[in-house]
């Protein structure tokens, strides 16, 4: 992997070729972040959330307002539609079990059977969104996690966006901490070309008060109160939200808040070193 001169890299053809420097930008499963972490070490730290999302063909009833419904045993179904011809559907659960995390890793065909399996009695427009599931071109599952690592580095190897410091979908930050992060790396890359070291050891420092931030915002114990498990829950649930929306409580926090997310942290000012 990593050295002092430069990084070997092999692709899925095996041709192997040398480069002063391997990004690793693949996302939360990350393969190029196993090869890093020493064997035994969990990336993750986990809500105890399951999320699974494909594409059904759309029909007359999708409106494009997503719609949410919640399920009894702390599951959601959640539908919007986005274009003139799809509709994505999203099923969400609490469960914290091996099983619910190692399915993320079998062959899809078996993922599609777990979460048909743990929404048959479902209700709503489940046996639409199931029999969609089977045909659709796209299915994703996943668990809800951040990645949360010592280091982000090792010689010439350097991981960014998810791979590096996932905030998981309910952070709202996914696209953002990535183009922060990307954006302090190349800037820091391009302040010491001549010395990779300090760049990377200059990105995790410089970015890493960011990633603490958006990732401290997420609450375990707030999602799951938003996945009720009995159905008397869901009612009180609905009740409070209905009572905040009526009372326009969510404009009111959002007026009063003071600050974006990520706290008072400043992105950087490359603009010398990106012009040179």
């Amino acid at each position: 992997m990593g050295g002092h001169g430069g990084v070997v890299a092999a692709g899925v053809s095996g041709r192997r070729r040398e480069y002063d420097l391997l990004i690793g930008a693949d996302g939360q499963g990350s393969r190029t972040r196993r090869t890093l972490l020493p064997r035994g070490v969990d990336p993750y730290w986990r809500v105890g959330i399951h999320m699974a999302y494909w594409f059904v063909l759309r029909i007359a009833s999708d409106t494009n307002i997503r719609d949410t419904c919640m399920v009894p045993g702390g599951r959601q179904i959640m539908r919007r539609s986005h274009n003139a011809t799809e509709t994505q559907v999203y099923f969400v659960m609490r469960e914290e079990s091996a099983e619910a995390s190692a399915i993320h890793r079998a062959p899809v065909e078996q993922q599609q059977t777990f979460w048909a399996e743990r929404f048959k009695d479902a209700g709503w427009q489940t046996e639409r969104f199931v029999s969609g599931m089977k045909d659709s071109p796209f299915f994703y599952s996943q668990e809800i996690a951040q990645v949360r690592i010592d280091s982000w580095s090792k010689g010439r190897v350097v991981l960014a966006g998810d791979a590096a410091h996932c905030a998981s979908p309910y952070s709202g930050m996914g696209i953002s901490g990535g183009l922060v992060g990307a954006y302090v790396l190349a800037g820091e890359i391009n302040r010491n070309p001549a010395d990779l070291p300090a760049a990377l050891a200059n990105y995790e420092q410089v970015l890493r008060p960011f990633v603490d931030e958006i990732q401290g915002e997420v609450n375990p114990r707030i999602l799951r109160m938003g996945m009720p498990l009995s159905k008397h829950s869901i009612s009180a649930f609905q009740s409070v939200t209905a009572l905040a929306c009526f009372l326009h409580i969510p404009d009111l926090v959002a007026r009063m808040s003071t600050q974006d997310r990520g706290g008072d942290w400043q992105l950087p000012a490359f603009s010398d070193a990106l012009a040179a």
